[in-house]
């Protein structure tokens, strides 16, 4: 056999198996027709995890500002509409009109209908709103009425002034939620997103959706959630493995210790967490809050960056969502780098500014819409 013979045969034979795996990828429109059957099935939190699917398959094949990416839009936001996860679905009815908006396509019935839904989800959100008002003001009553009984009988004991647990709620905080160390500990580097970045989101549910939505783009599929001493929320990402441009690493090594999201994932990650391969580590924490924050001067330490890990919430409470984010909120990115030998690690000062991480994290130009 010839050598120009035996090229083409090899070079058929890549194209075929290239297109074979590309046969195997499941197109957008397939994977929203799968997220329609499972709403119909009831599945509605399998269907919301499809049409997530389907509008990354959209981006990854068209880009991010493409209006073939409003059907999946559209359909995502019905879903998280009809679970009442109406900030969520206002985000993503929002990014759909500015699409069609870049795309110059306002004229539309496409426009007009998302116009509507956006209208619609607002008034749903609001009645949802005066709802849980009224229900806290009857819950108060009856606590009221419970509180003049109890002043009859013993008093329990104080709590302990020192615990190695994640410090109940104050008085106008949420008790489901922990607190995130403060004041934080010193970054490796920091980037703080400008006023007009997040200018199109009104309350702290939109915005965290816009980061979840970012994260999930990018592979960070784990994350927790603090409130800060200020009033504010504080996101955590998991512990990933970078190269030395801040890249993340290839799937296969970019994630120490197998993970997921049961009981016995956890316990293997933080066992894992600082016995991992060398190299450089990082974890992002975003930081939502009207109030300047000023890290402490200590380094992130072992035991705290396992909290962080596996100590906070996996979902927003509503009354944090529901918090407006005004011209006076700001959105901090705070990165903790970290290098190990294999044996050991410690914290360090990057070599990278905050905005080169982001970016090559791929989650500046998905947080940053404009």
């Amino acid at each position: 056999m010839s050598r120009s013979i035996a090229r083409f045969l090899f070079a058929a034979a890549i194209g075929f198996l290239a297109g074979t795996a590309l046969a195997q990828t499941p197109a957008p429109d397939a994977l929203l027709g799968q997220a329609e059957e499972f709403a119909k099935g009831g599945e509605y939190g399998q269907a919301i995890l499809t049409a997530r699917k389907a509008l990354i398959s959209a981006e990854k094949a068209f880009g991010v500002n493409d209006p073939r990416l409003v059907t999946a839009l559209k359909t995502l936001a019905r879903l998280l509409e009809s679970q009442r996860q109406y900030a969520e679905a206002k985000t993503q009815y929002q990014r759909a009109l500015s699409i069609l908006e870049r795309a110059h396509k306002l004229d539309g019935e496409e426009a007009a209908d998302l116009k509507l839904s956006l209208m619609a989800v607002g008034l749903k959100s609001a009645a949802g709103k005066k709802l849980s008002a009224r229900t806290d003001e009857y819950e108060g009553e009856d606590e009221s009425r419970t509180r003049s009984l109890r002043t009859r009988e013993v008093m329990p004991p104080p709590p302990p002034t020192h615990s190695a647990a994640p410090r109940a709620a104050t008085i106008g905080t949420v008790e489901t939620i922990p607190f995130f160390p403060w004041p934080p500990p010193k970054p490796s580097t920091t980037y703080v997103f400008l006023g007009n970045d997040l200018a199109q989101y009104k309350t702290v549910g939109e915005v965290s959706s816009a980061i979840l939505s970012a994260l999930e783009r990018s592979g960070y599929v784990e994350r927790s959630f603090y409130q800060t001493e200020l009033g504010g929320i504080a996101l955590a990402t998991r512990l990933e493995r970078i190269s030395s441009d801040g890249t993340s690493a290839d799937e296969a090594e970019r994630w120490p210790a197998g993970f997921d999201n049961s009981p016995a994932g956890f316990v293997d990650f933080i066992r894992g967490l600082f016995y991992a391969k060398a190299g450089r580590y990082r974890v992002i924490v975003f930081v939502l809050q009207e109030a300047a924050i000023t890290a402490s001067q200590k380094q992130a330490t072992e035991e705290a960056a396992k909290q962080w890990l596996s100590g906070g919430a996996l979902q927003l409470p509503r009354e944090f969502a529901d918090r407006p984010f005004g011209k006076e909120s700001s959105c901090t990115a705070l990165i903790y780098e970290f290098a190990s030998d294999g044996s050991a690690v410690h914290g360090v000062v990057s070599s990278l500014p905050g905005r080169q991480h982001l970016q090559k994290a791929g989650l500046l130009p998905l947080v940053k819409p404009n």
